[in-house]
């Protein structure tokens, strides 16, 4: 390689010459701050649908100021009287709802109510409308108080391409972990019903990417063993994939993996509803659900991990 005269005698070339060569990257500017805005989940009822705000963006950072969920008889203030201090302003009429599909549509709360069961958060309730009504808006799952754009997720099926390449990833992310599940001996037969699920081929439960094809995606699965004897009894393992290229190797991280059992949380656990792309981040909204209730989970996600960044309660029973 040619070096300039200065590198080659070696004397501290000018800033500006090294940098015209290459040898300093050009710095970039710092992100601007954002706009704040505030991300709620859609709440459908019997006969009402709104909204329970999980988190907010102050323009630099994350957090969830939103009351915690309560007893179902707990008291509502007045709609016109809710703190300002639990969205950081006064909470706003006008929210636009997405769908994982991309869709969107605009919708305005009118009103405040304990969500239903046992205990449950305060939702803010949707004007009704025919676009509105429960029913309808069964594909929407996230909404903003901002023109903030939401993506969505789709399940990778038999179907798609990538599909081929997947399912051979998840099945050995699942052997090279299904052995240190904590509690897997605990099995109804011990020692016998885990050497059963040796044998036992790797259902893949649920297998999610982002609508967007911006790269490099990262895959979310949930996938399972169950005794042929008892299926509500095995192992279930979950975490991330990506790979740098499409011929590349893949990469699994932030594996997990659990005993099912009767009484264990349905499969899956996690289902992502929501991605936003904020100052150079992506952020997945997933919901955490069980039998006795669901909350929402925040993670900032990379091919480089995950890492969890707030959890709203969503109350149960």
């Amino acid at each position: 390689m040619h070096l300039s005269p200065w590198v080659a005698r070696g004397v501290a070339a000018p800033a500006v010459a090294l940098a015209s060569l290459g040898f300093f990257p050009r710095q970039r500017p710092a992100p601007k701050p954002k706009q704040p805005f505030v991300v709620a989940i859609v709440e459908r009822g019997s006969d009402w649908a709104g909204l329970q705000p999980v988190a907010r963006f102050t323009g630099s950072g994350w957090v969830n100021t939103w009351p915690d969920p309560e007893g179902r008889d707990a008291p509502v203030p007045d709609f016109l009287q809710l703190p300002t201090s639990w969205l950081g302003k006064p909470v706003p009429r006008q929210w636009v709802l997405w769908s994982m599909s991309g869709a969107h549509m605009r919708g305005r709360v009118v009103a405040a109510r304990r969500a239903e069961g046992c205990s449950g958060p305060i939702a803010l309730v949707l004007q009704k409308t025919k676009a509105t009504e429960p029913e309808k808006l069964r594909g929407f799952r996230v909404a903003v108080d901002s023109n903030q754009p939401v993506e969505g997720f789709r399940p990778v099926t038999t179907a798609d391409p990538e599909w081929n390449a997947l399912q051979p990833a998840v099945a050995e992310t699942f052997r090279a972990h299904e052995s240190s599940v904590e509690n897997s001996g605990s099995l109804p037969l011990g020692s016998s019903s885990t050497a059963r699920l040796i044998t036992v081929p790797v259902t893949i439960e649920s297998l999610m990417r982002p609508v967007s094809a911006s790269g490099p995606v990262v895959y979310y699965f949930e996938a399972t063993k169950r005794l042929p004897i008892n299926r509500a009894l095995g192992v279930s393992v979950a975490g991330w994939l990506t790979r740098s290229s499409a011929r590349g190797p893949w990469t699994a991280f932030d594996v997990s993996g659990r005993v099912l059992s009767r009484d264990s949380a349905p499969v899956p656990v996690r289902t992502p509803i929501g991605l936003f792309r904020v100052l150079g981040r992506v952020y997945w909204l997933m919901r955490i659900t069980d039998y006795e209730g669901s909350d929402t989970t925040l993670y900032d996600v990379s091919a480089a991990g995950t890492r969890e960044i707030l959890t709203t309660g969503g109350g149960g029973c």
